[in-house]
Order: C-alpha cells, then structure tokens, then sequence
C-alpha cells in the first residue's frame, strides 16, 4: 500500500525519468501530473497512473509530494505553489535563476515545515560517495586540488528552445554546469572564491556556450570547473588531487586511485546499474537521489540535496558570471553550505 502520494508539475522528458524511478521504489504512488499542455499530462498518467490536470490547484488535494520538472524560470513560482500548498518539493536543478528566488523557497519550506530538495543525481552514484569517502579519510592526504571538466556538443535545432533563451534557461552555467559545481562542492567543499571566464554563442550573443572557472576552497585547496556545449565530441573527467595520490573518475562508475607508495593505480567499480522491464533498461542514476529524497519525507530529515544546497550551487554560478563580467576575483561573502 501506498504511503507517499506524488504528483508532477511540468510532464515532460524529465518528468517521465523521475516517473520510472519513483515506481521502483516502495510504498510511492503517482497520482497526479500538471502541465498547462493537457495531452502531455494525459500520456504521462496512461502510462504511470493518476490523474491529468493543468493548473497545480486542481491537483493540490491528491498529492502529498511534488516533482517539478519544467523550466528553469518556473521553478520558483511552481515550488512555491506546492510548498505554500504544504507539499514536500524536488526541484530540478537549478533550484531557481537567482539568490532571492532561492532564499524565497527555502524560507517558505522551513516556514511550512515541508521538505525541499534539488536535483542533483550525481553525488548519489556509489563512485563519487567512494572518491568522497576517500578524500575524507585522508587516503590521499591533504586535498590540493578538485576539479570537473564536461565538454559536450548541443544543438541549436534539436534542444527545446527554451533552453537557449538565458532568461528561461539560465544559460550554460546555471543550466548545465551546476551539476558540475555540485560535484567539486560535494568533493572539495565550501568556496571561498572564484575566478573565471566564459564565451559566448556566436548565433546567440546572449547564451554562455564555455565557461573555465577557478575555484579556491575554504579549506586552502583548489578548485576548477570548466566545459562547453560546442566541443566537437563529449569528455568528461573529474577528480581530485592530494599530497599523496589522486583519484580520478572518467566515467560514473570508475574510479582510478593513484597513490605516490604505489606504481600501479588501483580501480573501483561503483556499479549503478540498470532495470530491465516494461518501461524499458531504466539506470538507477534517477532512484538514486529520488530514494534520498523518499527516505528525508518518511524519516523526517533533511535531504542530502537539499535547498541550502542548491542555493550555494546557484552563488558560485552567479559569481562565475559577475567575475567575467567584472574581470576580477570574486569572494563569496557567506559559507556556500
């Protein structure tokens, strides 16, 4: 029997994944889909259960928890509709396109008593709690450097286009990179200061297409973010180094450790695995951070991604733009956890 009633606002792509995740796990129902295109909510509920709707008012009283998956530049306004409502709400990243948004969404959940997360899936793979675990303990010794480069190709004529509008999308940084800043925060922790540069679409003056950004944490390490979505193919690398050995991830499930006591490196397999059923081969990237954020409703916890999260995800974003901009180093005034 059910004992989590779950709903969607926006019924789309990212809809439909957090949908197969969410009915992997135990005890949750999906009951509801918002989306002001009817016939998107219709097929996401034929094929998941529940009911359609197009505003989230007709759907407040059949839902305990909501998933917002629309827009960037929606996801204040629809967050704040659930958590004003008393729902619990996981956002997708980026939590919202600026600090007052972000600091209104988490007042209203701590306010309300409701929980918030964010979508950021990549610090729940089994390989990037392992690197954690090993900075921590020191098996590197003290950390020098954390870093993530993603480098991808995207198209103009096949993404929707709202994602290559800066003020519906946030751009770049704030779109795409913030798992990435999630990422070296998680590893390196919280940041002191930033220094960057980031080009612009020559077709869209306006859309960040690269950003290289470098970070300094508060701990004296060293920190660096850097990708595109106009590299001619994909790479993605990230890591950490120590005063006595490295771990490297090229992949979410590999991690290589190399150790200065050691000539060979050694490998871990953080397997996440996959489903093979009636919605098709499903990974577990997705239950991953939506079981977290299950257990934080029914145990009564904050989520591990929680708003406070997303928020210091957003003030790096922010101060990778404003130190382009500026063309100096910008500190941040308060702790980004």
């Amino acid at each position: 029997m059910a004992d989590l009633r779950v709903g969607f606002i926006g019924a789309g792509i990212i809809a439909k994944a957090h949908a197969i995740a969410l009915s992997r796990i135990e005890g949750v129902a999906i009951t509801a889909a918002v989306d002001p295109l009817k016939d998107r909510a219709e097929e996401l509920v034929a094929e998941f259960g529940g009911k359609a709707f197009t505003s989230f008012d007709q759907a407040a009283d059949d839902v305990d928890a909501v998933w917002v998956g629309t827009p960037p530049y929606l996801h204040c306004q629809n967050s704040l509709a659930a958590l004003e409502a008393g729902k619990h709400v996981f956002v997708e990243k980026p939590i919202a396109l600026s600090l007052a948004d972000a600091d209104a969404m988490i007042e209203v959940a701590d306010r309300g008593n409701v929980k918030l997360a964010v979508g950021e899936m990549i610090r729940f793979y089994p390989a990037y709690r392992e690197m954690r675990r090993i900075i921590d303990a020191g098996e590197i010794g003290d950390p020098v450097s954390v870093w993530s480069h993603r480098y991808s190709n995207s198209s103009l004529d096949f993404d929707p286009q709202w994602r290559w509008d800066p003020k519906k999308s946030g751009g770049f940084v704030f779109e795409w990179q913030t798992h990435e800043i999630n990422t070296v925060r998680y590893l390196g922790g919280e940041v002191a200061s930033v220094e960057a540069s980031v080009y612009y679409s020559p077709r869209l003056p306006e859309y960040d297409v690269t950003a290289y950004a470098s970070l300094v944490f508060e701990n004296g390490a060293a920190g660096r973010v850097d990708g595109s979505v106009q590299f001619p193919y994909s790479f993605i690398e990230r890591g950490a180094l120590g005063t006595e050995g490295a771990v490297i991830a090229r992949d979410d499930e590999t991690l290589m450790i190399h150790r200065l006591d050691s000539a060979a490196p050694e490998v871990y397999r953080g397997i996440i695995g996959s489903h093979e059923g009636e919605h098709g081969r499903t990974t577990l990237r997705r239950v991953l951070e939506n079981r977290d954020f299950v257990a934080a409703i029914r145990d009564d916890r904050e989520p591990s991604m929680d708003g406070r999260e997303g928020r210091a995800d957003i003030e790096v974003a922010l101060a990778i733009h404003e130190s382009s901009r500026e063309g100096r180093t910008v500190k941040l005034s308060r702790g980004t956890r």
